[in-house]
């Protein structure tokens, strides 16, 4: 949380502007980019946060370890979107995320009609302390759909956090 935080910060120094203004703007990396732009190595069942290679912090960090509970990123649409999880697979695994502060929401009008703010959890309890952040996402369904299956994006493996 802190280290998001810092991030925001440094944005806000670099273009003047209040801390209270910026946002994030995530971007679902394709697996295949995300596995040659980045030196970050998986920790295993938890999450691992690093600027990306050759840019500087304020293009933002990638984030990498995440997991989806109650719905899954399909990656066979052109930019990709969250959907409704399979029935036998409530949590999944997010692809690598580029994290990028910024102070307009119009970032995120892209051609997709709906997105869901998904709250991110340190872990799969979940107790209001335990959140860290929102990551808007896109998707092609109405953000009920997702409020109601209790979607949420954990940094913790929900089965690692359990036996803790």
């Amino acid at each position: 949380h802190s280290f998001l935080t810092a991030i925001k910060q440094d944005y806000s120094r670099s273009k003047a502007i209040p801390l209270e203004s910026i946002s994030f703007l995530p971007r679902v990396l394709a697996e295949r980019r995300a596995a040659t732009s980045s030196v970050l190595v998986s920790s295993g069942d938890e999450a691992t946060i690093g600027f990306i290679p050759g840019h500087e912090s304020t293009n933002g960090v990638l984030v990498h370890g995440l997991y989806l509970e109650g719905c899954r990123w399909d990656c066979h649409t052109h930019q990709g979107r969250l959907t409704t999880a399979q029935a036998k697979s409530p949590i999944s695994r997010l692809p690598p995320l580029q994290v990028i502060p910024v102070s307009d929401e119009k970032e995120f009008s892209r051609k997709i009609y709906y997105y869901y703010n998904a709250p991110v959890y340190h872990t799969a309890d979940r107790s209001e302390s335990n959140v860290i952040t929102h990551f808007k996402l896109p998707t092609g369904k109405p953000p009920d759909v997702f409020t109601l299956a209790n979607a949420v994006i954990l940094l913790t493996s929900p089965t690692h956090s359990n036996s803790t």
